[in-house]
Parts: structure tokens; C-alpha cells; sequence
């Protein structure tokens, strides 16, 4: 009896014969109201030449060369660099997952584990990896919470703490410089005194130091609430591993070189969250894509003027041609500018 074929993933390279019809992922119900006004236009002019015999709308086709030697320039700046973004967004989550995999293979192989404890931490801290990325995706999304299917129960076991999100506007951000000044405890070196509470993974510690890494040693649980307004949940989760990697070197759980590859590991993680917001709050400027939406509306509205003596009501197919391939790689380069959005890639 022969073996039923595998079932196959879908290939993102494959090239269909339908894709000239196809309706999912394409841009066409985003440009639509903007191409059916810029067919109108041209019916209205062509009507006003052709019908009405107001002839003197006609122009020569100069204009068209100038302007659209300057869209295009515009347009392909635009596409290229909402491109550029979209493949650093990429670039970053494969840097993310080689991290993951990298500290996660390190926890597992060469951590010891002479208690039920300390096999419970490893599997706790492999969970938190995985929590690691799929925070990340919901915090890109802004979506800050906790309690979502994919990410609640890699979470459930720790509190709920809320870290400074970048997400807040840097305005925001130096117009309250004493934000954290009345929850922060002082820490090791300060005139202050630091508040000892047991670690996350109850590491016992040294007799050199009382200080715990757990981020209970320097923020308040009574007045953590108060930070609700900004939640980086992946930036609390990285917190938690440095505490777990410390409490495993103090205790020669872990070697010194697998302690420097998931330092080195978790260090990758922190710079890959921070080039996603790099990407996230730093849009392309309002002014550049303004401009470029106004110089592509001028060349759509003054296109019909300079057609509809040489082709009369065929105008209003050449317009629709061209406002549909204008309009519609500006809406691509909107919609790619975000790689965090969601979007069809295939």
C-alpha cells in the first residue's frame, strides 16, 4: 500500500498563474477609495473635453516627463528604505532565535542539577527563554499584558512587575526625571539601604554579600502598581535570567565559559528588543511622506489634463493603469515600513 504524501507548508517562493487575481495580501483594498476617485477625475475630465468641447484643459505631455522623473525618484527612496526596515525587523528576530537557542542549549547541557530544585530552575529558566520571544511579539504589537494564550503560562509563576517601555515618548520621558526616584531603593555602593529579600530561585547567598539579583531587591511590591502605565515585559523576563545565570555561577552550577555564553547570549537578547523599538518608535519622517503623497496626487490629477487630447475617453483606462501601480507600491512601502504589523508576506 503506498504511503500518503506529507502534507506540505506552504512555499512563500512558489509563483502561481492566479496570483493575478488573487485578493488576500495584495494592497487593493487599501488604495481603493483613493484609485475610484482618481478614475473619476480623469471620467470628468475626458467628459469635459470629449462631450462638453471645453478643449482649452488639454496641455502638452511635457509635465508628464517632469514629474514623473521626481515620483519616481521619491517613490523608489520610499520603497527602499520601508524595505530596508522591514529586512532589519527580520534580520533581528533570526539574531533572537540564535540566541535562544544558543543560551537555552547551554542551560540544559552544561548546567549541574544535584537537586529537584535546581532541575526545576533550569526547566523554569527555559520556559522564561521561550516567554523571552513570544513577550517580545506582543510587546512589539502593544500589547501589554500577561494573559494571553500563547505566553500566560510561561509567565503565571512569576510577579507581575512592569519595566520602563520605550514606547513612552522621549519627551514624556525627560519631562518626569523624578518618575523612579520615590520607588527606587538605594543600591550596593549608595548611603542608602538596601532591602534583603529571598532571590526568585532562592539562591542562598555568600557571605560576602546579603544583596539578592532578583529585581525584588530594588523595586517595591507595594508600589509597582504605580508603573502600569509602562510594561516591558521581555526587558522583566531578561531581568529574571541574569538572576538565574548569577544564582547558578555563585553556586558552580554553571562553569565560567557557559556562564559567559548565556551572558553573552542574554546580552544579544537585550540588544535585539532594543532594535525592535529602534524600528518601532522611529517611523519614516511625516514630512518626507506627506510630501511624497502630494507630489504622487499631483501627478495623478494632472495626468487626465495632459492625456485627454491624444487619447479622448481611452484616458480613463491609461489613469486607472497608472494610479493603480502609483498608489499601490506607496501603500506597500506603508505597510512594510512596520515588520511588526500584521501582513500577508505570501
Amino acid at each position: 500500500m503506498a504511503t500518503p504524501p506529507m502534507n506540505k507548508e506552504v512555499d512563500p517562493y512558489a509563483s502561481h498563474v492566479y496570483d493575478l487575481f488573487r485578493w488576500r495580501g495584495s494592497i487593493i483594498t487599501a488604495i481603493f477609495p483613493y484609485w475610484l476617485t482618481s478614475v473619476a477625475w480623469s471620467a470628468l475630465i475626458s467628459a469635459l473635453y470629449v462631450s462638453v468641447g471645453v478643449h482649452v484643459i488639454g496641455f502638452t505631455t511635457t509635465l508628464i516627463t517632469i514629474l514623473s522623473m521626481v515620483t519616481s525618484l521619491i517613490l523608489v527612496f520610499r520603497t527602499n528604505t520601508a524595505y530596508d526596515r522591514f529586512w532589519e525587523g527580520r534580520r533581528l528576530w533570526s539574531q533572537l532565535v540564535v540566541s535562544v537557542r544558543n543560551m537555552a542549549r547551554v542551560i540544559w547541557i552544561h548546567g549541574k542539577e544535584p537537586t529537584v530544585a535546581d532541575i526545576l530552575a533550569k526547566k523554569t529558566a527555559i520556559n522564561l527563554l521561550a516567554a523571552f520571544a513570544v513577550a517580545t511579539k506582543h510587546y512589539l504589537r502593544q500589547e501589554y499584558n500577561h494573559d494571553y494564550d500563547d505566553l500566560k503560562f510561561l509567565v503565571a509563576h512569576i510577579p507581575k512587575y512592569t519595566m520602563p517601555s520605550s514606547n513612552e515618548s522621549y519627551e514624556d520621558q525627560i519631562n518626569k526625571p523624578d518618575k523612579w526616584k520615590r520607588w527606587l531603593n538605594p543600591v550596593a555602593g549608595t548611603n542608602g539601604s538596601v532591602r534583603h529579600r529571598k532571590s526568585f530561585f532562592h539562591t542562598k547567598p555568600k557571605a560576602s554579600s546579603d544583596l539578592s539579583y532578583s529585581p525584588e531587591a530594588v523595586l517595591d511590591s507595594a508600589d509597582i502598581a504605580k508603573f502600569r502605565g509602562s510594561n516591558n515585559i521581555p526587558l522583566e523576563i531578561s531581568l529574571y535570567l541574569s538572576s538565574y545565570i548569577n544564582s547558578q555561577r555563585q553556586k558552580d552550577l554553571l562553569d565560567v565559559p557557559s556562564t559567559t555564553a548565556t551572558m553573552n547570549a542574554l546580552n544579544s537578547l537585550v540588544e535585539c528588543l532594543t532594535g525592535f523599538e529602534r524600528i518601532l518608535r522611529t517611523p519614516i519622517p511625516a514630512a518626507y511622506s506627506i510630501h511624497l503623497s502630494q507630489t504622487i496626487w499631483v501627478y495623478i490629477l494632472a495626468l487626465p489634463f495632459q492625456l485627454v487630447a491624444s487619447f479622448g475617453y481611452v484616458t480613463i483606462i491609461v489613469q486607472a493603469i497608472a494610479s493603480f501601480t502609483l498608489l499601490g507600491i506607496e501603500a506597500i512601502g506603508k505597510e512594510i515600513e512596520n515588520p511588526f504589523g500584521e501582513f500577508h508576506v505570501y
